[in-house]
């Protein structure tokens, strides 16, 4: 049984915050100590590692123990806990229940918690977090909910450090804003931002887009290349979709972390001074667990690990973000009535943001009105695939098929080529061609 918010693992009373008027946060921390005496950790505010990883935040020395086998944090609804794709579970059990196991799970009161074969207590304590100037916006970002609140103090906070950030969330949440929001609320907003997508450059090609070359390095090389840590020096620099990246390139990219110092292809080594921002849809400790990504540079990369929310769990944000949609949109008099608001709370949103942003602008092209009702939002919304199929030519009929497949597949797996290629039986060549074809990731 996986738990994800039921009633055995979220006590209600702890889940309203009084943000109103508030300059502070509260969370819900705790400790977590090991009932052998072997470890524990007094979870805070900033995301804690569990695992069998000499780097994680709490060191657990068994080998039961996946490398990243959890996550732990404080968050003003309880201390959220996650499994990261262990390989022998995370368990949670209150005193006189049954043990549970979960994948996610929010901790408000003592327990007990498992992580495979290792057992700890866990005690809830009420903590104050970071200082926060109340806004509902933080650069291109927008929300209100205890989630994006949190986020935006996180923001607020290392915005202004120099640290290594990893931004994980679900496709279409909004990774490359939280970057873009990191960097101009930095000392460096006046340097360049550059952002790279790992997952859609050839393999082949991925040193010389990193690191640069020089003119006569290899076949093809009639110019001297910067690359990008080059291009974003004295700014920040994103890394979408690093899981893309071989094992190969995972160990040349920690020694530019590690030495601050980039070598072209074919040339001499430069020194260069960039903040670093990652972000996956991906389960990246899952790739530290299956041996396909390096631990020690994905503790390098998270010395700050930020979530973004998915849209599912923010509904209440809606009005916020149609206005900001229609906003960019150049369309601020429209306004969406009741009904159709109800109707997009009831959408699963697996696209998120993204998705909803991409509603908009097809409801509103050519839209005459000021309102927008069900029926004009029905009109908008996708016909069903037997209608679509039916009334198309063969060609037509699987040119739809393919998109509804590689878009469903984009969805579930982000850019990460590999594991698209892997699930559908397909290689990457062929389905780099199909996200190409449809839009999903940019021609280069």
């Amino acid at each position: 049984m996986v738990c994800n918010d039921t009633p055995d693992c979220v006590d209600e009373e702890h889940m309203t915050v009084p943000w109103e008027n508030s300059k502070t946060i509260l969370m819900t921390g705790g400790h977590l100590d090991a009932e052998d005496g072997s470890g524990s950790l007094r979870v805070g505010h900033e995301l804690q590692i569990v695992g069998r990883a000499r780097d994680s935040g709490l060191f657990v020395n068994d080998q039961t123990v996946s490398l990243v086998h959890a996550e732990i944090r404080a968050t003003p609804r309880g201390v959220q806990l996650k499994d990261r794709s262990s390989r022998n579970g995370t368990f949670v059990a209150y005193s006189g229940g049954d043990e549970i196991q979960v994948g996610e799970a929010y901790l408000v009161r003592p327990c007990t918690v498992r992580f495979a074969a290792k057992r700890f207590r866990f005690v809830p304590e009420l903590q104050p977090a970071v200082a926060f100037s109340g806004t509902k916006r933080f650069g291109g970002l927008i929300g209100t909910t205890p989630e994006m609140l949190d986020l935006f103090a996180r923001l607020e906070r290392h915005s202004v450090g120099h640290l290594s950030v990893f931004i994980g969330g679900e496709t279409g949440t909004g990774k490359e804003r939280v970057a873009r929001a990191i960097h101009d609320a930095s000392s460096r907003r006046t340097k360049p931002f550059v952002a790279i997508n790992c997952g859609a450059v050839q393999p082949n090609c991925l040193e010389s887009e990193l690191f640069g070359h020089v003119r006569g390095a290899f076949t093809g090389a009639d110019r001297n290349h910067p690359g990008v840590f080059l291009e974003a020096d004295g700014g920040t620099l994103l890394f979408d979709e690093v899981a893309e990246m071989s094992r190969e390139m995972q160990v040349k990219l920690l020694r530019v972390l590690q030495e601050r110092e980039v070598r072209p292809v074919g040339g001499k080594p430069r020194r260069v001074d960039v903040r670093t921002v990652f972000a996956s849809h991906g389960d990246l400790q899952a790739a530290v667990n299956r041996g396909s990504f390096r631990q020690d540079l994905y503790f390098r990369m998270a010395q700050v690990h930020l979530e973004v929310p998915p849209l599912r769990d923010r509904l209440e944000d809606l009005p916020l973000l149609l206005e900001d949609v229609l906003r960019e949109l150049k369309r601020p008099d429209i306004t969406f009535d009741p009904g159709a608001l109800e109707m997009l709370r009831a959408r699963s949103w697996p696209g998120n943001v993204r998705e909803l942003a991409a509603l908009v602008a097809t409801t509103v092209d050519g839209f005459s009105g000021s309102i927008v009702t069900p029926a004009e939002l029905e009109g908008a919304l996708p016909m069903s695939k037997r209608v679509r199929f039916e009334s198309a030519s063969y060609d037509t009929a699987k040119d739809l098929f393919d998109r509804d497949y590689y878009a469903a597949m984009h969805s579930r797996y982000g850019c990460n080529v590999s594991r698209i290629a892997e699930a559908a039986g397909k290689d990457r060549t062929t389905v780099r061609t199909a996200l190409r074809r449809i839009g999903l990731i940019e021609t280069t």
